[in-house]
């Protein structure tokens, strides 16, 4: 991966910011991204996506991270919470073992909007056969990561249970 200020270049590669983790965490195998970033008065409001591989399958799921406003490629100065903020449990998310879904048991976002009165418009696909719609509150997204930490670098836990 690498960034530009043109499309014909000179290409400069970029450095790793975040990274899927080790251990128990919903995003332990990948990581993606999802929707652009979102301003927000906690940071810049980050939806991605991540795996964790299980003996039941490869479950999707949406995790939230906030980037600092002036820094945000700096990993030191990025929240991520463990937690995931949406998981494949809805019925139209999740399969049957005896249905064919090309991607089953997955959320999947690329898009989100800043709504009202600090709320976040989720849209995510699950099972690539729907489209849904999801509302989350800002300042709860902002919580989860400040009681749910991870290291960005690292995706080990910065919490104790």
């Amino acid at each position: 991966a690498g960034f530009a200020s043109s499309p014909t270049g000179p290409w400069e590669i970029g450095d790793v910011i975040m990274r899927s983790g080790h251990g128990p965490s919903a995003f332990q195998s990948k990581i993606g991204p999802g929707a652009p970033p979102i301003k927000t008065r906690f940071g810049w409001l980050n939806i991605f996506h991540g795996v964790r591989s299980t003996m039941a399958g490869n479950p999707y799921s949406l995790g939230v991270a906030f980037h600092d406003l002036k820094e945000p490629t700096n990993p030191n100065k990025i929240r991520i919470s463990a937690k995931p903020v949406l998981m494949p449990s809805r019925s139209d998310c999740m399969v049957k073992d005896s249905d064919y879904v090309h991607v089953p048991n997955v959320v999947f976002s690329c898009g989100a909007l800043n709504g009202q009165e600090d709320t976040v418009a989720i849209y995510y696909g699950g099972n690539d056969t729907v489209m849904n719609v999801g509302l989350a509150n800002i300042e709860i997204l902002n919580e989860m990561c400040n009681l749910f930490p991870i290291n960005p670098l690292t995706g080990k836990h910065l919490y104790f249970l």
